[in-house]
């Protein structure tokens, strides 16, 4: 069995508009911040939302397509794990769209995992934001 710890993952991606906040309220993308710092899904006062770039029910239910292929399972693993980074309105637009839980209808994996940004006109940014601590939910 492939173990996944969650809290290596460290590193976030921000998009484009998220970025532009970031750099509104003086954050220094050289820096590592702790994850709760930016996490706003609870509560309404911060615009910032985490994010599976591949919506964790895909991921779900292609491992339990693939429970009995071990490498497949590494590859879902390990080509799904981005965390994305969004403002409240750009999960708006997600939801808005019906792509807050699934992927486009013509997607498959190993096309664009940002195909649901592309959709709905977020653009991604190439800007890191350096995150530890546990994960939010």
């Amino acid at each position: 069995m492939l173990a996944l710890n969650l809290n290596d993952f460290i590193r976030s991606f921000s998009l484009y508009d998220a970025l532009v906040q970031f750099q509104s309220q003086g954050v220094d993308l050289t820096k590592t911040y702790l994850r709760r710092a930016f996490y706003g899904k609870q509560g309404g006062r911060n615009p910032f939302i985490y994010e599976h770039v591949v919506p964790a029910s895909v991921i779900r239910e292609q491992l339990i397509a693939n429970r009995r292929n071990h490498e497949k399972i590494k590859e879902i693993l390990s080509n799904t794990g981005q965390v994305a980074v969004i403002l409240r309105e750009e999960d708006k637009k997600l939801r808005k769209a019906g792509l807050a839980f699934k992927m486009p209808e013509d997607w498959s994996f190993g096309d664009d995992l940002l195909a649901r940004y592309d959709t709905v006109g977020v653009v991604l940014s190439d800007k890191f934001l350096n995150v530890t601590g546990a994960i939010c939910r």
